[in-house]
This record gives C-alpha cells, structure tokens and sequence, in this order.
C-alpha cells in the first residue's frame, strides 16, 4: 500500500541488538527494492468480480508475487565482533540482470 512519488525516496532505520543474533557471524544482509505491476492487496478488492483465465486468487497473487522486478539489489556483509557494523546503503548497490530464473544480482 506504500508507493513513492517519482523522485521520492524512503529510508528505513533498522537496528538489531547483538543478543538476538544467532551463532558467531560474519552476517549478510541483502535489501531489494522490488516494483510491481499492481500492489498484491488488491485481489481481495477485485476478487468479487472473478478473475480471467480461471485462476483462484491465490494463483493470481502468486504470478504478482513472481512478476516483481527487482530495481535495486545491495548485500553487505557484516561482523559484529569487528567493530563498527553499520553501512549506508545509498553507498553503491548490485545492478541486478535479468536472468532465465528471473532478476538476480550480479
């Protein structure tokens, strides 16, 4: 239900405490940015009507789901014993490419 206007940009502040890692690390973190052809929370708005192609809702949700193009792909990879772990992710990114199993970093 979130979009942003041309231009616009949003940034989250994500913060997770050492005590609720599990093992040793290092950790990656992978954040997408992924666009959609209409916002999955609409099939329950439309499903009334019925859908084409006699599909179910469900399958109708799952080809939006597979329909996502990612347009921005970054993993970091970080060791909470070394010190600083914060990053910025506006710093660089993975170009994702498209691929016969879909969009993948490279």
């Amino acid at each position: 239900k979130q979009g942003l206007p041309p231009h616009g940009n949003r940034w989250a502040d994500y913060r997770v405490r050492s005590k609720e890692l599990t093992g040793e690390g290092p950790y990656q973190i992978r954040v997408q940015f992924k666009a959609a052809m209409v916002p999955v929370n609409l099939i329950t708005e439309i499903k009334v009507v019925g859908f084409d192609y006699n599909m179910s809702p469900r399958q109708v949700a799952d080809a939006i789901r597979n329909g996502h193009i990612v347009m921005w792909d970054k993993t970091v990879t970080i060791d909470p014993g070394g010190g600083d772990t914060s990053f910025n992710l506006a710093e660089g990114f993975d170009t994702p490419t498209e691929s016969a199993s879909g969009m993948e970093a490279k």
